[in-house]
């Protein structure tokens, strides 16, 4: 017979094993890890982990003198016909030219990643955000921005797709 589960009404019962002559249980050694060899370094991991989320206002990651501008570019429509029982999502764009101008100067360009997510550190002030898209049809969006010190925000800068 071979080992495994048959069930019956009072639940699962284990079937006798099927041993060949000559046959024996392989020998086999634990190694035993000391309980203070395992703690020590959860513990401070631990302790790394929730200091971590310790901080000011004003995060370590951003500066007092600058803000954190972090965003996506979306195109949309995202579906040849949209309906009102049938949504369609704008889609994110990877790899669309995104850039920061003040006073009408380029101060930070970037390229939107995977997810259509860019960032930029700026120094406080008002900026004009611009997103040209990477693929065929070219459009831009555009978005002013008051950046204050200490501060991150978000935006989202929606091109038009080109699907009609």
């Amino acid at each position: 017979m071979r080992r495994g589960f048959r069930l019956s009404g009072a639940g699962c019962q284990v079937l006798p094993e099927h041993r060949e002559p000559g046959w024996r249980r392989p020998h086999l050694t634990a190694v035993r890890t000391p309980l203070r060899a395992v703690r020590t370094p959860l513990a401070g991991l631990f302790l790394a982990v929730a200091l971590a989320g310790c901080g000011t206002a004003a995060s370590p990651a951003v500066p007092a003198s600058s803000g954190m501008v972090t965003g996506r570019v979306l195109a949309a429509p995202g579906c040849p016909v949209e309906r009102a029982n049938s949504p369609c999502p704008a889609i994110p764009v990877t790899g669309a030219r995104v850039r920061a101008l003040r006073r009408g100067k380029v101060v930070a360009a970037v390229r939107s990643r995977r997810g259509g997510a860019f960032q930029f550190r700026l120094a406080a002030g008002t900026y004009t955000l611009t997103a040209v898209n990477a693929g065929g049809y070219r459009s831009t969006a555009r978005a002013v921005i008051n950046v204050r010190r200490g501060r991150r925000m978000s935006v989202t800068l929606t091109l038009d797709s080109g699907i009609r």
